[in-house]
């Protein structure tokens, strides 16, 4: 677990507690954030430029849930004002492999998709020593030891409870991966 995630932790534990002592707030817990206007360049729209940049020579097995942004800010609308005091809601959208977002990126740009994986253990190796080589060539990180453990955490996410209080229903991720590459190419954010 990361400081980042650990801070989150504790940040939501000590916020339901304080429902507990008269503040009305709701949480809301969004999965992997894909979509447009992503201006800092996510993990996620790093990936889309490597693999469109033809940068990705292999890939690896895993997944892991992404929610459109803009079915987070819904959601976040949502929660304000239909939520329950003091209730969290996962706003999820859709689990996605690793080989199925190559494949749907193969679909949208017409780069092919990377032939070869590598095995999880080498790319955990790898992952080991990486934060040298990124932090030498200052150069985002492709991969990290958490990166990894993630796409092999579970990804079964359900969204359910924010459907059923809140009305929330997230598009097709499809379309938000499509919507990322070309709010990407339409900033010029790609070599091509």
């Amino acid at each position: 677990m990361t400081q980042y995630t650990r801070s989150k932790a504790k940040a939501s534990l000590e916020l339901l507690k304080s429902t507990g002592n008269g503040l009305d707030a709701v949480l809301v817990y969004p999965t992997g954030v894909i979509g447009p206007y992503d201006y800092k360049i996510s993990p996620v729209s790093k990936t889309i430029i490597d693999f469109t940049n033809k940068k990705l020579r292999f890939s690896l097995d895993g997944a892991y849930d992404f929610v459109d942004v803009r079915d987070v800010a819904v959601g976040c609308i949502l929660a304000c004002d239909k939520g329950k005091t003091g209730e969290s809601y996962i706003l999820s959208g859709g689990r996605v492999t690793v080989d199925e977002l190559m494949t749907m990126l193969e679909g949208i740009t017409g780069v092919k998709k990377p032939r070869y994986k590598i095995p999880i253990m080498l790319a955990k190796t790898a992952a080991t020593f990486s934060p040298i080589y990124y932090r030498l060539s200052r150069t985002q990180p492709c991969f990290t030891r958490y990166s990894i453990y993630t796409l092999l955490s579970n990804s079964l996410i359900s969204h359910k409870k924010a459907s059923n209080d809140l009305g929330y229903f997230p598009q097709d991720i499809k379309k938000s991966v499509a919507d990322n590459v070309g709010w990407l190419r339409e900033h010029g954010v790609f070599l091509k």
